[in-house]
């Protein structure tokens, strides 16, 4: 790839480098010892790249194991921001070759037979127009020039389509609410797009054993907490005490939890800027790997969460949520398996102003959408699940 391939694409593909004479030689030396390590490996099929906190990662998993039941065999590679994570939504599979962060792409001279985007939409930023000389692939393109042509179709009278792919995130409340006209959420809207069937919310996630025997969870009933947000999100104030997205009354709920269920064990989950909950028994916030959150999760008789990746992290695993709503769309974002408490007023402002996940676009230092939500009405939704499944027998995972 050459510095007019840079051009070309525009200046956004190129990565940052200092002018400090040091630290540019030392980030030109990772950056030449990851772009030979990256172009070792035989070429896989497609690329996919992937945005988006964890929640997305598990939903482009999803899309891209129906795209390959749907298309036939095929190996891909993988990029965007922590390759980790992205391995742990993908690990179960089939075809999946390496995990690069997002800036690799830009370097790779491996030849993509397609490459797609895969957000809260799906792009296909390229297609090769070359005859394959191996019949599978030559099936495999004709497959995918479909897939193309079926984008193509969906999001022709779509006004502004294009112009959601090229703002986003800054237009995501948009295509939201585009999505929810058609009919369609969050985890089923790129399969419409494609024109290919949604296989269910199921995937083969990673679990680490002998978790809950190291977490002293092993055959004890609980529930999991979260509180917390992506600290990493784009346009987010560090300096924020608490996510516009956050309920104000988890110890509320919490204690009236335990007034009906005294025996209720009480688990707070979650990576980042948590605030630790009153009256929870244990708090592993920031002290589980993926492997072993997952682990936790699935496990727990119950989670209790507002919108976020761990609900989606859970519900892929078949636990029952609780999910509080705020800012975020709660016909978009929501999974019918659920139980998605609305706000009683407001609501549904994300992407109304680039900070609107650690500031409320009205003001409020508490959001109202969220703080007139009473723990009380929370408590009797999910109450009778509760109870019912901390009777049911215990599943050991240790």
């Amino acid at each position: 790839m050459t510095i007019l391939d840079y051009v070309v694409g525009g200046v956004r593909r190129l990565p940052y480098y200092s002018t400090r004479p040091l630290e540019l030689a030392n980030t030109l030396s990772r950056h030449w010892y990851r772009w030979r390590e990256a172009e070792r490996g035989a070429p896989a099929d497609c690329a996919f790249l992937v945005s988006g906190g964890l929640g997305d990662k598990i939903v482009a998993a999803r899309y891209v194991r129906d795209l390959i039941e749907h298309c036939g065999p095929m190996t891909f590679d993988t990029y965007g921001s922590k390759p980790g994570a992205i391995e742990f939504a993908f690990d179960g599979i089939e075809g999946l070759r390496d995990c690069f962060s997002h800036e690799d792409f830009f370097r790779t001279r491996r030849q993509y037979l397609a490459v797609f985007d895969v957000t809260d939409f799906v792009w296909m930023r390229s297609l090769s127009p070359l005859f394959a000389t191996d019949a599978r692939q030559r099936e495999l393109i004709e497959k995918l020039r479909g897939i193309g042509r079926s984008i193509k179709a969906f999001t022709h009278p779509i006004n502004n389509f294009a112009n959601m792919v090229r703002n986003r995130p800054h237009l995501d409340n948009l295509l939201a609410q585009t999505s929810v006209a058609k009919g369609y959420n969050r985890h089923n809207f790129c399969h419409a797009l494609s024109g290919i069937p949604y296989g269910g919310h199921s995937l083969d996630i990673p679990l680490k054993d002998d978790a809950l025997r190291c977490f002293g969870l092993a055959d004890r009933p609980y529930i999991t907490i979260a509180d917390g947000y992506d600290r990493e999100f784009e346009g987010i104030d560090a300096e924020a005490p608490r996510s516009t997205k956050s309920y104000p009354h988890y110890g509320a709920l919490v204690a009236n939890l335990k007034r009906l269920f005294p025996d209720l064990y009480v688990v707070q989950v979650g990576k980042g800027p948590s605030l630790p909950i009153a009256g929870t028994d244990k708090l592993l916030v920031d002290k589980t790997s993926l492997p072993e959150l997952a682990s936790v999760l699935a496990a727990s008789r119950f989670h209790i969460d507002n919108e976020g990746g761990l609900v989606h992290l859970a519900t892929t695993l078949g636990t029952p949520c609780c999910v509080v709503f705020g800012p975020t769309n709660l016909a978009y974002f929501s999974y019918d398996e659920n139980i998605n408490v609305r706000p009683v007023t407001c609501g549904n402002c994300y992407w109304i102003t680039d900070d609107w996940m650690t500031r409320c676009p009205r003001g409020d230092d508490i959001p109202v959408c969220t703080r007139e939500i009473s723990p009380d009405t929370v408590c009797k939704l999910i109450a009778p699940t509760i109870e019912r499944a901390i009777r049911a027998p215990q599943t050991s995972m240790a």
